[in-house]
């Protein structure tokens, strides 16, 4: 067999587990209904030829979305009229699936560290880095970790998954990468090769470089270097392939149309058409009150805040949400410059004894030492100030998770809202929800969906997140490089058996 057809991928292939995708609840056909019916009128019927429902479910429960599936659709008595009723119900109880399997969110016995002589060097140096960036490959295989001090860790995170899940150790493990390779620059953002599995790309801050990496002979330098002439944060392609989407610094989103090219006046080769530029901080305006405009702008440095990363909004060709250096969520139109979806999160640190939990948080565990899991000033250092976490989105796109670079918890942002708070402005149907509100002259505004945020509990600072492409698990990175892996355990799995039980 030759070289180039041996990807590094099929060497840690293995057995893939099925997933189960959550839009399944939304199914009205008929082949559907049996595999979502309750499984005691099945038993009834031939009670002594098949075994005890809850022990044949055991067996063929493959993956985590499974376990939540039957868990809300066969261990609730009340679900099955919702299944077969409106839109709004099954949209109403996917949701409800979600924020259970959030509440039960919690660290896996498992923890993904590097060699030891890493260790060693940090405590030898006196040198703290984190996490910076992760990200998977496609069929979920192998996982590519950057650090803030230059290392990338590729990590067999199949092994991972399957000791951690399936396997159900009690006692904490520890694992370390198949290979590491070290730079000596930030790394910022690592990419697959979609067309290649053996190659990663790497860029790295402050440094107009990208390194693309050959995996077949576990290489310790790039075998590629290309040059950027302009620092761009994200970068996305529409669906249909004809946008190029860009956030900059400045919090600027530039759409460019690939596939018809333009000559400048004063060029020589055709360049990709502008379809659309515009200021996000301007259509984020006319929903803020004065104050806090007031604070954002004094906040950021080019007056507007800074476009981190951006990922496509699913079952929306138009659509792109955005995260900002300020930690905001905002889902715009990239053609027209309106605005859909917003989560402003307000920093400031209250007082204990004044504190209070917010209806939108999810608190899973006790409080930490700081209220709200901020950090005091002497706990944080440079890098963490300038740091930002790109989110990941889980859940079949409907959960976007994120790190707060002063908080020690890991932030979720729920896109498909259960209920709808009021707005404060005249608003217009949700039908109006994509009109363009850069039309000063009419009187109201588009409504716009104010998103909630739930919080879980960690024992560090979250830097870096990334989820499995294949399972509802949610990979988060911080000191030293060290990953945790947050999931339903084992034991919930257990514990929603027994209430099965009960129930029947």
């Amino acid at each position: 067999m030759k070289r180039n057809q041996a990807p590094i991928t099929a060497f840690f292939q293995r057995k893939q587990t099925r997933r189960i995708s959550i839009e399944s609840v939304d199914s009205d056909s008929e082949d559907a209904t049996p595999q979502l019916a309750d499984p005691i009128e099945d038993t009834e019927e031939d009670e002594e030829s098949q075994p005890h429902p809850t022990r044949r479910h055991r067996k063929t429960r493959d993956d985590l979305l499974d376990l939540l599936q039957r868990r809300e659709l066969v261990g609730c008595g009340s679900t099955r009229h919702l299944i077969g009723g409106l839109s709004r119900s099954r949209r109403r109880r996917k949701q409800q699936l979600v924020r259970w399997a959030l509440t039960h969110f919690q660290r896996l016995p498992l923890e993904l560290q590097l060699p030891p002589h890493w260790e060693r060097q940090r405590v030898v140096r006196s040198e703290t880095f984190y996490a910076s960036c992760l990200e998977f490959d496609r069929p979920g295989v192998l996982l590519a970790a950057g650090a803030s001090n230059g290392i990338v860790a590729l990590y067999d995170f199949d092994d991972v998954f399957h000791r951690s899940l399936n396997l159900g150790h009690k006692q904490d493990e520890v694992l370390h990468p198949i290979h590491t390779i070290f730079t000596p620059f930030e790394v910022a953002c690592i990419r697959w090769n979609p067309l290649n599995e053996d190659e990663i790309a790497c860029s790295f801050m402050n440094r107009n470089e990208i390194y693309v990496f050959d995996l077949r002979k576990f290489p310790s330098k790039p075998h590629k270097v290309f040059k950027c002439p302009h620092p761009v944060n994200a970068l996305l392609l529409s669906p249909n392939k004809q946008f190029l989407i860009c956030g900059n610094e400045a919090g600027m989103v530039m759409t460019y149309d690939i596939q018809h090219k333009v000559v400048p006046a004063f060029g020589s080769k055709p360049v990709p058409q502008r379809k659309a530029s515009f200021n996000i901080m301007e259509a984020i305006k006319p929903y803020l009150s004065p104050a806090l405009i007031e604070s954002v702008l004094f906040s950021s440095r080019c007056g507007s805040p800074a476009i981190v990363s951006m990922r496509l909004v699913p079952q929306f060709e138009t659509q792109v949400l955005c995260q900002l250096r300020n930690d905001w969520i905002v889902v715009i139109d990239y053609l027209h410059g309106s605005l859909v979806k917003l989560h402003t999160f307000v920093r400031g640190l209250m007082p204990r004894e004044n504190a209070r939990t917010e209806a939108s948080v999810l608190s899973m565990a006790a409080e930490n030492e700081y209220q709200g899991d901020f950090l005091p000033r002497s706990l944080r250092n440079s890098w963490l100030s300038s740091h930002r976490c790109a989110g990941t989105l889980l859940f079949d796109n409907s959960i976007l998770c994120t790190g707060i670079h002063d908080a020690t918890s890991l932030n979720v942002i729920d896109m498909h809202q259960l209920r709808r708070s009021k707005a404060s402005v005249p608003v217009k149907k949700e039908a109006d929800n994509e009109a363009d509100i850069s039309q000063t002259g009419k009187s109201r505004l588009p409504a716009v969906e104010r998103l909630d945020r739930f919080r879980i509990p960690m024992n560090s600072i979250i830097t870096a997140v990334a989820a499995h492409p294949n399972q509802q698990a949610v990979i988060c990175g911080g000191e030293s490089m060290r990953l945790q892996i947050m999931g339903v355990t084992r034991n919930q799995s257990a514990e929603v058996t027994q209430k099965e039980e009960t129930t029947e």
